[in-house]
This record gives C-alpha cells, structure tokens and sequence, in this order.
C-alpha cells in the first residue's frame, strides 16, 4: 500500500504544471532597455516592486530575473490585476506591464496566465492584443482568427500582428482564407507588397509565383515590378531566365531594361541582390531581411546560378531583341546584348561531372545552335557531328591523346569556318570554347575504366 502510495506521489510531481511557452533568453536588445544598464538584482527587483515602470525596462527585468532563476520573487511580486489609478497614463503603462506578469506567469506554468490573457485581451492595444494572442496559441487557441484578420489588415507591417497572422495561417481551417487574404493584398496594396509577398512564400510558394506574374501584367510600376523580380527569382530560382526575359519584354522603361534586367557579363552580371536574415526580427515583420546588390559575383561560365544565362535559349532571345530596342532606340540595351554577345561562354561543368556527361552536353549544344539556324552551310552540321562521336569514341576506348588531337583538330575546324563566315558567332562561342571543357579534364595516362 505505502509502495502504491509513494507511486502515486511521484507520478503526480511528474505531471505538475511545465511552462506553457519559453520567454527570450537575455540578450543585448534587453539588457539596453535596462536604464543606465544597472542589471544588479536590486535594480531589477525595484523596476518589479512598481507596477508602473516603463513598460519595456519592466519587461526586460523580468526577462533578466527569469533567466537569473529569480521565480519565487517573481511569483511573489507579480499582480494578476492593474493597481487602481486615477492616472490614464499610468493605467496605460500597468496594463502593459500586467501583460508582462502574465507572459512570466505562463513560462512558470501557472493556469491564471491563460484565463488573464484572455480577460485583458479588449483592453490592450493592436500591439500588445498580437503579442497575447500569440502567447495563446502557443496552448492551441486559435479562437480569435476573424479579429487577426481586422486588425493584420488594418496594418501587416505590425511584426507582431504579422507574426499571428502567419501562425493562424498555418492552420487548416484557416490556410485557404488567408491565403487568398494575402493574394489580393499583394495585387492590390503596393504599401505592404514586401510583407505580403514573404509572408505568401512561406505559406504557399506555387500560389505567389502566380500571384507575381499577375501582378507583372497589372502594372507599371518600376519598383514594384522590380520587386516582383526578386521574388520570383528567390521563389522559383528554377525559372529565372525565363523571369528575366519577360521582363524585358514589359518593361516599357528604357533605362530600367538596359541596366536592371540585361545582363552585363564583363561587369556585375545583374548585381544581383543578396539578402541578409535578421534572427531578432519576427520571421514575418518587413525588417526580417533586408536587401543589398552583391557586385562581388562576376559574370563567369562556372558559377551554376548563371547557367540558364548561357543556354542557347536565352542567347536567341536576345538576338531577337536587337531589332526591338532598335525601333525603341535604346542605345544602352544594344551596347548591353552586344557586349554580352561578343562575350559569353557556354557554362562549363564542374569536376563532379563525368566526361561522358560533358561530351553529351557538348553534343546537345550542337544540336541547339543547328536548330537555331546559327549554321549557314548545310553540310557543317554532319561534319561536326561526325567528328564529336569519333572523339566520343576515343573515350569510350580510353584513347585520350587521339581524343584530344580530334578535339584540337576540331576547334581549328570551328575557328576557321567562322573566319569563313559559315557559322554565326552565337555558334561560334559554343562550338569553339567547349572542347577545352573536355580537354583539361582529359587524364595524361589510360584509365582502368572507361569514363
């Protein structure tokens, strides 16, 4: 009996309260609340005694105090009603200290913070009603969904009423709601189109990118459109040239389609913009990242983000475009397409590639430039082709120097046929530049197994 007793004992200390949620670690941010810095415990512990401290040095000493391990003084000192006070002010700043008190409360585990937080929920203001609300759903209430959406609409660039906003989002009986709430936001509010569009990403990815691409169409606002460039280009990385492209092509600002969406290949090669995380920043709120052009990344043939650049594609689409910015005389578009022309080389692999899959890369290349038409003697297009299974061949049968005698033999073919004008210079940088791709990762001795 005394053994079931003691059982029962233990079981019931193992289920006494635990927190309901985590407070925030002690962090420089609070500290600097803290007036003077004074974080000594009597300093702290005076702040506590008055109800009517400045709210934030409140809260950041009861923050200190919590992580110090203070909870019997905490519990103790802590009121679960504002002081009776004739001063509005003074009411103002006990209301958002209680808020403080029940915030501390709940991280002791203490069910009074969960009845409080829903009493005082009418009383507080936009800001602090987000922060308690978000503190309920941390024990699964999620009753308040109509009153986040007033008041997220009213202003999304709150980071706290963001923040619930998101989190109300990610349930399913919300999600489909919220993100149609989002959607028209972002096609018809230009004032919270950042937030909106990163709040859309992480909820639904598909639904954005075609929400941005609507957007393009409804507007002709640079900046918004430059916006909607980033975030199809951070969203779908997979399609950025294809983004690229039509913007141009919708662009209707000479200046911004010569220098923030043709690609300047012996220079920045689009400057593109780098984003930085700020981990303090509620993950929803505008100032989580913020953005700054990266003029350290070059136009080169080997870095994989600027591989769909240099596909053949995306050559041809500029080919075509010099006529157009002809007619729109857009001196600085031509300047652009014709640098980047007389420069670009085909993307080159990296060594975790096998030279089968570069000489099959090399091969689709020659396929592509012979669609293309960038072949002007019929008969060119058999004899290169020819000659790339031979050295395919020389591979297969470990012969690298006759591979590589083929492919040098090859390039003067290449070089001389343009000289001749048989092939085109879009050709030209394919046909000819490749083969060294293959050559420098030729081996000096017969491999045992064929690659």
């Amino acid at each position: 009996m005394i053994k079931n007793i003691m059982l029962c004992f233990l079981l019931t200390i193992s289920v006494l309260p635990q927190s309901y949620w985590e407070i925030a670690d002690t962090k420089p941010v609070i500290v600097n609340d803290i007036e003077n810095k004074d974080t000594s415990d009597a300093n702290l512990k005076s702040i506590i005694n008055n109800p009517y401290s400045i709210p934030r040095e409140y809260y950041a000493a009861a923050i200190i105090l919590a992580n110090r391990g203070e909870k019997e003084f905490l519990l103790e000192t802590m009121k679960m009603e504002v002081p009776d006070t004739n001063d509005y002010y003074l009411m103002l700043k006990g209301k958002e200290n209680l808020l403080t008190n029940l915030i501390i409360m709940g991280y002791y585990g203490k069910t009074e913070a969960i009845t409080g937080l829903t009493r005082i929920l009418n009383d507080l203001d936009t800001y602090n009603w987000s922060i308690a609300v978000k503190y309920l759903t941390e024990v699964d209430d999620y009753s308040y969904f109509d009153d986040v959406k007033t008041r997220f609409l009213e202003n999304p660039n709150n980071g706290w009423m963001s923040e619930v906003f998101y989190l109300y989002a990610l349930k399913e009986s919300y999600k489909a709601e919220a993100e149609d709430i989002i959607s028209r936001m972002i096609l018809n509010n230009d004032e919270y189109f950042s937030i909106t569009s990163i709040l859309l990403g992480k909820l639904n990815k598909a639904l954005l990118i075609e929400t941005l691409n609507n957007k393009l169409t409804n507007t002709d606002n640079t900046i918004i459109r430059q916006k909607c460039y980033y975030f199809l280009n951070k969203y779908d990385n997979g399609n950025i040239a294809e983004h690229t492209m039509k913007m141009i092509e919708t662009e209707i600002n000479a200046d911004v389609r010569a220098y923030d969406y043709y690609p300047d290949y012996k220079g920045s090669f689009f400057s593109p913009m780098k984003a930085t995380e700020h981990y303090d920043v509620p993950v929803s709120h505008p100032n989580r990242f913020t953005y700054e052009y990266d003029i350290t990344i070059h136009g080169d043939n080997c870095n994989p983000e600027k591989r769909p650049f240099l596909q053949t594609k995306f050559v041809k689409f500029l080919l075509d475009r010099i006529p157009v910015e002809q007619a729109e005389n857009c001196g600085d578009c031509i300047d652009r397409i014709s640098e980047y022309l007389e420069s670009f080389k085909p993307f080159k692999p990296d060594s975790t590639h096998s030279l089968q899959y570069l000489m099959d890369d090399f091969q689709n290349y020659l396929e592509e430039v012979n669609n293309y038409g960038w072949i002007n003697e019929n008969t060119k297009y058999a004899e290169y082709k020819t000659q790339l299974e031979y050295a395919e061949t020389k591979i297969a049968n470990n012969e690298f120097e006759e591979c590589r005698m083929k492919l040098e033999e090859y390039k003067n073919g290449i070089q001389n046929d343009f000289d001749n004008g048989l092939i085109t210079n879009e050709a030209y940088r394919y046909l000819f530049f490749y083969p060294d791709y293959l050559i420098e990762r030729l081996p000096d001795g017969v491999l045992s197994v064929p690659r």
